[in-house]
Parts: C-alpha cells; sequence; structure tokens
C-alpha cells in the first residue's frame, strides 16, 4: 500500500481566466524531473493524480523545452479546465491553487480537487477592498 509524502507539498493551479493549468516546479521535482507525464482525473472521487509516464502513453506531455522560466509546465486545454471547474465548482474563481503529496513509489503525485485555495474574481476582490465610511 502506498503511504502519501507530507513533507514537501506539491501544487497545482487551475486558471480559468486563461483556461491553463500549471504545474508547479515543487510538481515536477516530486516526480524526479519527468520527460513526460499525464494528468489522471477522477470525478467521482474529484481527485488529479499526476504522474510520469513515457512518450507513448495517451494524454502524454512532454516537458523538456516546454516549461517555463520558473520551471513549472503550463498545459492549456479549456475543455479539461472547464471539466475540472465542473467537477469541483470553481467557476466562481479566477484561478485555484490546489495541494497536492507525492505517492511513494510512483513518481505521482495526488491532488483533491476540495485542498484548492481560491481566487476570487477581480471584481470581487475591487468590491472587498472598498471601505465605507
Amino acid at each position: 500500500m502506498n503511504t502519501l509524502n507530507e513533507e514537501k507539498t506539491a501544487g497545482l493551479t487551475v486558471d480559468l481566466k486563461r483556461d491553463r493549468i500549471r504545474i508547479h516546479k515543487t510538481t515536477l521535482t516530486l516526480m524526479n524531473n519527468p520527460k513526460f507525464f499525464r494528468m489522471l482525473v477522477n470525478p467521482q472521487t474529484k481527485c488529479i493524480i499526476v504522474e510520469n509516464c513515457d512518450e507513448m502513453s495517451d494524454g502524454a506531455y512532454r516537458v523538456g523545452s516546454m516549461a517555463t522560466n520558473n520551471g513549472s509546465f503550463e498545459v492549456y486545454s479549456s475543455h479539461l479546465v472547464h471539466e475540472i471547474a465542473d467537477c469541483a465548482g470553481f467557476h466562481d474563481y479566477t484561478s485555484v491553487k490546489l495541494l497536492g503529496q507525492q505517492i511513494h513509489g510512483q513518481n505521482a503525485v495526488f491532488f483533491r480537487m476540495e485542498s484548492g485555495h481560491p481566487n476570487l474574481p477581480y471584481r470581487a476582490k475591487a468590491r472587498q477592498n472598498r471601505c465605507y465610511e
């Protein structure tokens, strides 16, 4: 049976405004800096697993030169972003950061959609920061 590692916290951001999913550098590091990875989404359990794979695997993304300057990796997919948002109820936010944990022995990271830390939409932020006298 696999146990979850709580020493390092992995991150994944679902950005509804830009239709992208950002895999954070800590996530890739916990996965031993893979050349290819794939995302598995389970809508029933509201979980996402990001795991190492080979280039012939279904849904494989090549990390290589596609990593951003800060070492993260971005996947642009309006379909995937909105499927995750529908499943988890993220549509009221501009983006949601999920915290995950490494699955020992599998070079994979596990995210619960309920662990999300949402950012409010820009208009809602402005309303929230107004001062009334």
